[in-house]
């Protein structure tokens, strides 16, 4: 189960934003 619970946590990526190079890459506008 806990490994589920880490995919549903991986799915909305909230490191995305704590990322500048995967937010750059995801957000073209900024």
């Amino acid at each position: 189960m806990a490994k589920k619970k880490e995919q549903k946590n991986k799915k909305p990526t909230p490191a995305k934003t704590d990322n500048p190079k995967l937010a750059g890459e995801n957000r073209p506008s900024t």
